[in-house]
């Protein structure tokens, strides 16, 4: 909590919040965040396609903006005005990337996770979200961002997280009833 005055206002920004990668590995992701130490803004530079995927993404936030015919200036003002501690970008310089948002440094604090996985080279991105697999040791040195690390894998995946344990019916999978 900043200054111990209100929660931490994280702010992700992407094209794909829709049918893509990227809202199905994290879309659920954005509604685990601890409410009591983060609000969750969600800032879409790509088209609504009304698909699941982008509705858990938005039902996960706590503000979702469509800033998809804005401006850069326009976008990075409205972010800014929202007074974002860390915006994190889940595009980099992929289809539909907007590094003109990014460049305008609407928050204090700007990283880069999830889709592009490699050095920006830009001085508006402070950190990048790796793995020793996405990002091995002896690179670290070629990245213009400090590097966060995971212990895991760099890329969730919520949508196949294991439902609750179903035990099928001993009969319908070809056993006996009896466990004999």
């Amino acid at each position: 909590v900043p200054n111990g005055s209100r929660p931490i206002r994280i702010g992700y920004l992407s094209p794909d919040f829709r049918n893509h990668p990227v809202a199905l590995l994290i879309g659920d992701m954005f509604s685990w965040h601890d409410r009591e130490r983060f609000r969750v803004f969600g800032y879409s530079i790509g088209p609504d396609d009304g698909s699941p995927a982008r509705a858990r993404v938005v039902a996960g936030c706590d503000a979702f903006v469509d800033l998809n015919d804005l401006e850069d200036e326009a976008a990075a003002a409205l972010i800014a005005n929202d007074r974002i501690d860390i915006l994190v970008d889940l595009v980099g310089y992929l289809d539909r990337a907007r590094p003109g948002i990014l460049a305008r440094r609407p928050a204090p604090l700007q990283v880069s996770w999830m889709a592009y996985l490699a050095t920006s080279g830009a001085p508006w991105l402070d950190y990048v979200v790796a793995d020793v697999v996405a990002l091995p040791e002896d690179l670290a040195a070629c990245f213009s961002e400090k590097q966060i690390r995971l212990p895991s894998a760099v890329y969730p995946c919520t949508y196949a997280l294991p439902a609750a344990a179903v035990v099928p019916a001993r009969c319908s999978i070809g056993l006996p009833a009896d466990g004999q």
